[in-house]
């Protein structure tokens, strides 16, 4: 008996003891704290510039076109050549025409030879009529008739001229100097009829327009820094801008940014500008283009444009002060170098932002903070 009151008296101070420590709150795990790149701003006179992306074109476009109906008999360029101006281009089968310049040339014989027996017939007449042998109504027939003749060699000779000038748009030249396109159309095809494309495109390029995109903030900046009143002033008073290629070459000859669009594009809330150069043989309609203007900025302070975030138009970043804890700033761009923005105000020498993943953060995050440098 006295056996079993002790095995009871275990048995429930081990049931206290699992019930005591079972129930006991489990600490709760540290949070990690999640490492986040960094930089510290500093103003880089490395980047004394802004870019913008351009679209390359040359002068003008000219589209080589069939005036007439006809097959083409030969192609006297290669798709690519230089072509001068007046250099022929394509032969279109003139056997047609050259039969209409010949007819018309019979037809204006046919007609002088109606208006000299015309002629004649009315000198013959007019004597007679002096001596009343035959009546005026009969002169006056014969004037007419002459008359009638006379038109009919006009229009003969009417007839001549546009055969010629039919004869020649079968041998087409280029009105411009300048690359010649690829061809729409081979040898043997027909040409020249309703609804049919262009046979080619010659692109006038001594000289390349860069046409570029400018934000109205960056815009504004500009306006406020360059003397004049007028944009056409201010342009006047633009250093030369460098042309940098795709492959981040710069262009050895600079250009100049002569006229400025109308208005401002409301979809893109931007404004059209264009760059001129002068083509040493290097540059291509439709190449890839960036516009550097340099001379506007000072000792630029530049972040990564994927340290900004915007909310509701307005441009924030995330500042870590000195515990590491972040706190949003608005800040104010003034234009682009590449993947980075120049900061116009927000910012100051020696702050430090998060330059990553700031979608994932708020007010108040602590962080780890990685160092990084901005190079170009």
């Amino acid at each position: 008996m006295r056996r079993k009151v002790i095995y009871l008296v275990l048995l429930l101070i081990s049931f206290t003891l699992v019930v005591f420590y079972g129930c006991k709150p489990k600490p709760k795990p540290t949070a990690q704290v999640k490492e986040y790149p960094i930089c510290t701003i500093k103003p880089d006179s490395a980047y004394d510039f802004i870019e913008f992306i351009g679209d390359m074109k040359g002068e003008q476009d000219v589209e080589i076109d069939a005036k007439i109906t006809g097959y083409i008999t030969q192609i006297c360029v290669k798709e690519g050549d230089f072509v001068k101006t007046g250099q022929t281009l394509f032969l279109i089968d003139d056997d047609d025409y050259q039969y209409n310049v010949t007819k018309a040339k019979a037809q204006i014989a046919s007609a002088n030879a109606e208006l000299e027996r015309a002629k004649l017939e009315e000198a013959r007449i007019i004597p007679l009529v002096k001596i009343n042998a035959i009546s005026q109504q009969e002169l006056e027939s014969a004037q007419a008739t002459t008359k009638s003749c006379q038109a009919n060699l006009e229009a003969s000779y009417a007839e001549l001229d546009i055969a010629k000038k039919q004869l020649s748009y079968t041998v087409i030249k280029s009105p411009v100097d300048g690359i010649i396109g690829f061809f729409n159309y081979h040898l043997g095809s027909l040409v020249g009829g309703i609804g049919g494309k262009s046979l080619t495109t010659v692109s006038e390029i001594k000289e390349m327009y860069v046409y570029f995109n400018v934000d109205e903030n960056t815009y504004l900046e500009i306006n406020r820094l360059l003397k004049g009143m007028s944009i056409d002033e201010k342009l006047s008073h633009l250093p030369p801008v460098e042309l940098v290629l795709i492959n981040d070459s710069v262009y050895p000859i600079k250009g100049k940014v002569v006229t400025g669009g109308r208005a401002f594009d409301p979809s893109t809330g931007s404004i059209q500008f264009r760059a001129d150069f002068k083509n040493n043989g290097l540059l291509r309609p439709g190449g890839f283009a960036k516009i550097r203007i340099t001379g506007l900025i000072r000792n630029a302070m530049i972040i990564p444009q994927s340290a900004v975030y915007n909310v509701l138009d307005v441009q924030y970043v995330f500042v870590v002060n000195d515990s590491n804890i972040v706190h949003s700033q608005i800040i104010s761009v003034k234009g682009s170098v590449g993947d980075k923005f120049v900061i116009r105000d927000g910012l100051k020498d020696g702050e430090r932002i998060v330059t990553e993943g700031v979608g994932t953060l708020h007010d108040g995050s602590e962080i780890k903070p990685k160092e990084i440098s901005l190079t170009k």
